[in-house]
């Protein structure tokens, strides 16, 4: 039998807040604390960014794309 912890606060989905279940209607998400909670959902976007671009300009749309940029800087 599995035993699951239950707890009367919940995470605010826009800015991850823990919120007891009363007041969560009156919950009112503070601007900053919404955007570390945004950056902190994006960690794993932002740190694999430079793997990807580098994968992604070695197919041949990232080639296509990295000779475009050449020829107009060329001109």
């Amino acid at each position: 039998m599995y035993s699951f912890f239950l707890s009367e606060y919940r995470p605010c989905p826009g800015c991850g807040v823990p919120i007891h279940e009363t007041l969560a209607d009156d919950h009112e998400c503070d601007p900053e604390r919404k955007l570390d909670w945004e950056m902190l959902l994006l960690r794993p976007d932002i740190e694999s960014f430079e793997g990807d671009l580098a994968r992604w300009l070695e197919l041949p749309a990232g080639r296509f794309e990295t000779w475009c940029a050449r020829q107009g800087s060329a001109g």
